[in-house]
């Protein structure tokens, strides 16, 4: 396990490493603190080696909590391993900003 790397920039995250199961509670945490700052969240995603279900499912949960919160969330330059989770599972959100409307 090569581990998982955040960095914050303000409400931009950039991911690297593995996104799985053995580290969902790290990324959840540092989400869950930038989404109760209250700012637009940007996920940088293109350095993530590995995505399984509980990957998506953090990032599942932060896009229902911005949006709840009237906050924008986008996914930018995800890598293949996101891209071919979200296809497996039919997801058409990948690309878009989560609160388009709001």
């Amino acid at each position: 396990m090569s581990g998982l790397l955040i960095e914050r920039r303000g409400g931009r995250v950039k991911v690297a490493g593995e996104l799985t199961i053995y580290n969902a509670a790290e990324f959840k945490k540092e989400l869950r603190q930038l989404i109760e700052l209250g700012d637009a969240l940007v996920l940088e995603l293109s350095e993530a080696s590995e995505f399984d279900s509980a990957g998506f499912q953090v990032v599942a949960w932060a896009r229902r909590e911005a949006e709840r919160r009237g906050l924008l969330l986008r996914i930018e330059n995800p890598s293949s391993p996101v891209q071919q989770l979200f296809a497996a599972y039919r997801i058409d959100w990948l690309d878009r900003a989560v609160s388009e409307a709001i």
